[in-house]
């Protein structure tokens, strides 16, 4: 419900993350685990050649940016809630 609301405040689609849909190559290859963490952010997919990002806090600027620059691709930001982020980093990275 909170993410929601960021979402709607901050103009972006909101989205629950299916950890069984996440492609693990996607996610090892384009972030790290410390990096995923702290940002709260997670790789969903990719997109009309840009890769969607799931992130809590839509308005960590430096953290979305420093993201783009490490993955050296152009991103699509969505706002996914904490917990869900939290799981799928989980299951991905122990």
């Amino acid at each position: 419900m909170i993410a929601q609301a960021v979402a709607l405040d901050a103009g972006l689609p909101h989205v629950h993350i299916d950890p069984l849909k996440l492609n693990a190559e996607l996610i090892e290859s384009e972030v790290s685990r410390p990096f995923a963490r702290r940002h709260r952010m997670v790789p969903l997919d990719m997109a009309n050649g840009k890769l969607r990002l799931a992130c809590a806090n839509p308005f960590d600027i430096e953290g979305i940016d420093n993201f783009r620059r490490l993955s050296g691709r152009e991103v699509e930001i969505v706002v996914a809630s904490e917990p869900d982020i939290l799981r799928a980093l989980t299951e991905f990275y122990g």
